[in-house]
């Protein structure tokens, strides 16, 4: 007979065990969230949690204090560079002059303002013998400002100060007077000023702008013959000349070549009927040697490819600056508009264009005109409709029947030749 079998039992005491286990367990559970919160705990969390705040506060105005302490820092050292800047400009600085410097873009960059490139030509005429070159590694002194008249003694109230005359340049004469006189001023008293506040016509764009000659009315004195190369060959490409490069003109048999001629370089280009061909320039030279068959000149500006074959004009005086913008005219000379330099779908600002009026029509460089959409019927009715303003022009080149002005202000997309021009300002 078999024994009975007691596992089944044991394993269900096990489960029950297990079961009132549990029930224990979830009733304790139950019996601490009845009771809430340790208060002991929520004291020590809140500690932890001012501490915390504490720390981040504290972190935070140290970071401020440190960026107040670098700013101060930095201003301090700000203020002295600049004190340093001012007493170094009072005793001056020193610049090595590098391939294309001029005085005048070396007193625009110290003195902040070109018309002072005297002032560097005088401080260095032991290096500087002509101030239309100077030369690479050359070593300049670049000369503080000088004090305006008067002003050390100048009172504390400046507002009670009369406005005093504009400061002008060496080459400055007042009306009438002699020059040759010997109480003639010939020192600098400051800034020009007056100029720079006038809307004109500055020289580099008189020499660059280009005009219209016929065959005959052209004046060819010579022509490149020869660049001198300053590096190795490059091969097949053509020789060109940069700034300050040398050339080798050959002069026609007519004219008389001599040291110190100034050229004009140009480009012949397209014609316009009736009145000649686009002469544009592409840059100036000055004769600096004679030889045999050939004159050495030097390249002082360039504005387009200077190479074999160019040729060489004199050199058209500049009118000079004016201290007095263009004065309105009432019913000024009409002519028409007949051209452009470059042939555009739109023209725009600065864009040359040609005009038939010249120096026989009494246009001087500096003159103002208006382009004008002249008075039509409306396309789909007899209402007239009245002239309109096209662009605004600015002489810059005259010609004996023509002239060459500059687009200073475009107010419709509609500039095309055959238009009229008024004048409309006149240089003073």
């Amino acid at each position: 007979m078999r024994e009975p079998n007691h596992k089944p039992k044991s394993k269900y005491l096990g489960i029950a065990a297990l079961a009132a286990a549990l029930g224990l367990s979830a009733c304790g559970a139950s019996q601490a969230r009845l009771e809430g919160p340790d208060p002991a705990e929520l004291a020590r969390l809140d500690s932890l949690e001012a501490a915390r705040r504490a720390e981040e506060e504290r972190r935070r105005l140290e970071e401020e204090r440190r960026l107040a302490e670098e700013e101060e820092r930095r201003r301090a050292e700000e203020e002295a560079r600049r004190a340093a800047e001012e007493a170094q400009g009072q005793r001056g600085r020193e610049h090595v002059v590098r391939r294309g410097d001029t005085l005048w873009d070396l007193a625009n960059f110290y003195l902040r303002n070109p018309f002072l490139w005297p002032l560097i030509y005088d401080a260095n005429r032991d290096v500087v013998e002509d101030p239309h070159w100077i030369y690479p590694e050359e070593r300049l002194v670049i000369p503080g400002l000088p004090p305006l008249p008067g002003a050390a003694d100048a009172p504390a109230d400046a507002t009670a100060v009369k406005a005093a005359e504009p400061q002008r340049t060496r080459f400055y004469r007042a009306r009438g007077a002699d020059p040759s006189a010997a109480d003639s001023p010939a020192t600098i008293e400051g800034e020009y000023r007056r100029d720079l506040e006038v809307p004109q016509v500055r020289p580099g764009e008189f020499y660059s702008a280009p005009w219209l000659s016929r065959s005959n009315e052209l004046r060819r004195v010579a022509e490149v013959v020869s660049i001198a190369r300053r590096d190795a060959p490059a091969g097949r490409l053509r020789e060109t000349a940069n700034r300050y490069g040398m050339v080798y003109l050959r002069y026609r048999r007519s004219e008389s070549p001599a040291v110190g001629d100034r050229l004009l370089f140009v480009r012949v280009g397209d014609e316009v009927k009736g009145f000649g061909r686009v002469i544009e320039p592409v840059g100036q030279a000055t004769v600096t040697e004679l030889h045999g068959e050939t004159a050495a000149a030097v390249v002082t500006e360039q504005y387009g490819l200077i190479e074999e074959g160019t040729i060489a004009v004199p050199l058209e005086e500049f009118p000079g600056l004016l201290e007095q913008p263009a004065q309105p005219v009432e019913s000024g000379p009409e002519g028409r508009l007949i051209g452009f330099s470059i042939e555009q779908p739109v023209a725009s600002s600065p864009d040359h264009v040609f005009i038939d009026l010249g120096r026989d029509d009494g246009i001087e460089v500096g003159d103002e005109f208006v382009v004008i959409l002249p008075a039509r019927r409306a396309p789909r009715s007899d209402v007239m409709l009245p002239e309109e303003p096209v662009a605004r022009l600015r002489v810059v080149r005259v010609a004996e029947r023509s002239a060459t002005a500059q687009v200073i202000r475009l107010e419709q997309a509609m500039l095309e030749p055959g238009l009229p021009v008024r004048l409309v300002a006149k240089r003073p």
